[in-house]
């Protein structure tokens, strides 16, 4: 949990998987990935931010894990 790994040509997201695009989710629905991260990336109360990165090339996406 909190693994941040880059996948290549998905049409769809990995199961336990979460696109680092820079969203906001809510503590309590994923409490292991909050426990993992925190506010690192920003948010506060009951929200916390994911990481924006992207891919370094086309059809390219980082995602991170929330569960196993």
């Amino acid at each position: 949990i909190g693994t941040i790994q880059l996948f290549a040509n998905l049409t769809t997201y990995p199961i336990s998987w979460i696109l680092c695009n820079g969203g906001s989710l809510v503590t309590s629905v994923y409490p292991s990935l909050f426990a993992a991260i925190g506010y690192s990336y920003g948010g506060s109360g009951v929200n916390f931010t994911l990481p924006n990165i992207t891919g370094p090339v086309a059809n390219t996406r980082y995602y991170i894990r929330y569960a196993y």
